[in-house]
């Protein structure tokens, strides 16, 4: 295929790149002009349209069956999935292959965390031995990255990280409650997930940044738990229709019982959004390793949908530009999941994911979910297939 005629923007600077071609073989861009000559391959004409490359959600839980459609349709092609299970990694399989539709996903394994968690399912880990047990199941079954709650005992915390950092995956979640945040940094914890995980500190937010630790704000659904837990109304209330006709009846139960349990936990009802704000405008101010994600399903959070109101985020209440913002969504998770040799930016060689949309979202970031097409890898998504997938994708 040869695509006609962009504006594209591909990431490698904050500049648009006006009325260039694409060739594009087996779901890869083998070539980027001026102008290609068509010859018998199919064209698509993106006269006016600008090209981003397809976005990543970085914090997503694959955990309802639309979930993967509701990501592709939004122009979401990569997904770091937070809680590994057997049929993820056949999922994983099957939209590597070709057989179903969906980003490409990246996988941590069960979240680990001391026998005290109140998480359900999560695998404990309250020895050294069992911390180094668990990094090897997971080595074991394939996935790629290891998630952590914050209640595992100081030494066996310090256990899995010497025995991840000795077979070489990475430690990503909510830090640890027993170690201080530079300790945490120190000993290769790899990313921090939520705003609301990171330290209160000025002095140390700004640290840890400095020590090049990833991070993860996933603010809006940090907005949803604090809209809900100080709104006696269900979510289905609360939520805008627009997006709540995506939401099945068992994951809409799912979260109001995580309401209930919310509004009674003195934590989560002290959750300030502007505190949230600060932290992360101390982060950026100080790193650029800030990655675009949504904690989709999670109360109020529907997939793929969630990513553009989370980069609006960015920039109306961080602070970030749009093209930072977009940073924030391409090449830096690109970078971060070590795949910035084939995915993040429009480049010669690298994979055909991109994000074809009717305006400029450098001009305004709302603009990213005004998407004219969708492709990933050998396949063309158009606006009309967009529709019939979402239109699948709504509850009865």
């Amino acid at each position: 295929m040869i695509v006609k005629n962009a504006n594209l923007i591909t990431m490698k600077e904050d500049s648009i790149l006006y009325g260039y071609d694409m060739l594009i073989e087996e779901g890869v861009i083998k070539k980027i002009a001026a102008n290609i000559e068509t010859g018998t391959e199919p064209h698509l004409d993106c006269t006016g349209k600008y090209i981003i490359p397809g976005l990543f959600d970085s914090h997503v839980h694959f955990d309802t069956p639309t979930t993967p459609t509701l990501l592709l349709a939004n122009g979401v092609t990569s997904a770091r999935n937070m809680w590994g299970r057997p049929d993820i990694l056949d999922l994983k399989k099957a939209i590597d292959s070709g057989e179903a539709d969906g980003p490409s996903i990246y996988s941590t394994g069960p979240i680990i965390d001391g026998s005290s968690s109140e998480l359900k399912g999560s695998v404990a880990a309250d020895t050294p031995g069992d911390a180094r047990a668990a990094v090897r199941a997971s080595i074991e079954a394939g996935y790629d990255f290891l998630k952590t709650y914050p209640d595992i005992p100081r030494d066996a915390f310090f256990a899995l990280m010497e025995e991840a950092a000795n077979v070489g995956i990475s430690v990503v979640g909510h830090g640890n409650w027993h170690v201080s945040f530079d300790e945490l940094v120190k000993s290769g914890y790899y990313s921090i997930e939520h705003a609301s995980c990171l330290p209160t500190n000025d002095e140390m937010i700004t640290e840890i940044a400095h020590l090049g630790i990833w991070f993860t704000p996933t603010l809006i659904t940090l907005q949803n738990m604090v809209k809900f837990v100080n709104d006696d109304k269900d979510a289905k209330e609360i939520f805008p229709k627009e997006y709540i006709k995506y939401v099945d009846m068992v994951t809409l139960e799912h979260w109001n019982n995580d309401i209930e349990r919310c509004r009674k936990t003195p934590r989560f009802r002290s959750f300030k959004m502007e505190e949230f704000y600060r932290r992360t405008r101390i982060f950026a101010a100080n790193s650029d390793r800030l990655l675009l994600g949504s904690d989709a399903p999670m109360p109020g959070t529907v997939a793929g949908f969630s990513i553009h109101c989370e980069l609006a985020n960015l920039v109306e209440f961080v602070g970030l530009t749009p093209y930072q913002a977009l940073a924030a969504g391409t090449v830096r998770p690109a970078s971060c999941m070590k795949i910035a040799d084939r995915k993040g930016t429009i480049e010669e060689d690298k994979d055909a994911d991109l994000l074809i949309l009717n305006s400029n979202p450098l001009s305004n970031i709302r603009n990213s979910s005004e998407i004219y097409a969708v492709m990933k890898s050998e396949r063309l998504y158009d606006r009309k297939r967009l529709d019939d997938m979402l239109l699948s994708a709504q509850a009865s």
